[in-house]
């Protein structure tokens, strides 16, 4: 791979900040203009390993797509010089499809590839480009109870397969999980047009079924909010990751995301019909949607502007929303500068 000039973007911005206004822009689009060549020579080798790839296996390029949330996620990367990662998932036939990953690592100067041949959505063989063969996957056998729910095409197969592509749960472990998430498997029957699940492994986990699952937009534009479980019942949270300040061009130093409780309840179609409203409608661009209960949110295309005029937006909320509002415009102030 041809050496890419490495620049530390989050220090630029700390410097340009003890600089003039003048000085500040002028240094912001030099470091833009830096981030615009180096994705474009990252994008040009994708499309070369992409094709070379599909080639191998008969197919179009264009039969592979690129995970949604790829293309962002590798532009803040690779502005801040840290690697960058794309996940290709070609179309399935048959119950098979392959999965090409490719990584860059600007400051190692290095790229990894790995190419891998899917059925039923777990991977049964790896292409070992050194030797130009395939090699068996010699992971764990599914269960025919796991292959029943998997071809089935069902919401609940979603789930299954997030969990067995991170971890390795026995039938005990499932049902433990669905048992402990019966609210939220319900609630993803009725909202997976709209929302898809995510499973989070806690820092300290000891066992297979100690994982949590959300619920979470499944529109790549739509940022904000989440839906998990406390005390058997279903929690929607304001969500905010640190990368999504990242779109509106803020810079930060902080170390963790930012999730509030700010409506919870037992009834499924509650839920589902608070989801409904924030979720069932897709963006073409970037647009934060926050709720401050069950029925009520603000929404803007710019945090920075969502926060100048929570005020306003306040006269319409009760004291319990004003009080999740401010929750959110507190964290936003503490973490960018909303002054200008």
């Amino acid at each position: 791979m041809s050496k890419i000039e490495v620049i530390n973007f989050e220090e630029k911005v700390r410097k340009m900040k003890r600089s003039s206004k003048v000085n500040g822009f002028s240094g912001m689009i030099k470091m833009l203009r830096h981030s615009v060549d180096v994705f474009e020579f990252v994008g040009e080798d994708v499309e070369e390993r992409l094709q070379k790839y599909s080639d191998l296996v008969g197919k179009d390029s264009t039969d592979f797509l690129l995970n949604p949330t790829d293309m962002k996620d590798s532009w803040n990367s690779l502005s801040c010089g840290n690697p960058a990662i794309f996940n290709f998932m070609s179309k399935e036939v048959n119950k098979e499809k392959y999965h090409l990953r490719i990584c860059y690592d600007p400051v190692a100067e290095s790229v990894a590839t790995s190419f891998s041949k899917l059925s039923n959505g777990l991977p049964v063989a790896q292409y070992d480009s050194e030797n130009n063969i395939w090699i068996s996957h010699t992971g764990p056998e599914i269960s025919e109870k796991f292959a029943k729910i998997l071809d089935s095409g069902s919401p609940e197969a979603d789930i299954l397969e997030f969990l067995l592509e991170y971890h390795n749960p026995t039938e005990k472990d499932y049902q433990r999980i669905k048992q402990k998430y019966q609210k939220l498997f319900s609630l993803y029957n009725k909202t997976n047009c709209y929302m898809e699940p995510v499973f989070i492994i806690p820092k300290f986990a000891k066992k297979e079924d100690d994982v949590i699952l959300y619920l979470v937009p499944r529109d790549m534009f739509r940022h904000g909010f989440c839906v998990g479980m406390e005390k058997n019942q279903l929690v929607l949270m304001q969500e905010l990751h640190m990368d999504e300040l990242m779109l509106n061009g803020y810079f930060y130093d902080v170390n963790d995301n930012y999730r509030k409780i700010v409506g919870r309840t037992d009834n499924v179609n509650t839920m589902r019909n608070s989801l409904y409203r924030l979720a069932n409608r897709y963006t073409d661009d970037d647009i934060f949607t926050i709720p401050v209960s069950l029925n009520r949110y603000v929404e803007s295309n710019n945090v920075k502007s969502l926060v100048k005029r929570a005020a306003r937006k306040g006269a319409e909320l009760n004291d319990i929303e004003k009080k999740n509002l401010n929750s959110f415009c507190s964290f936003i102030k503490k973490n960018i500068d909303i002054s200008y």
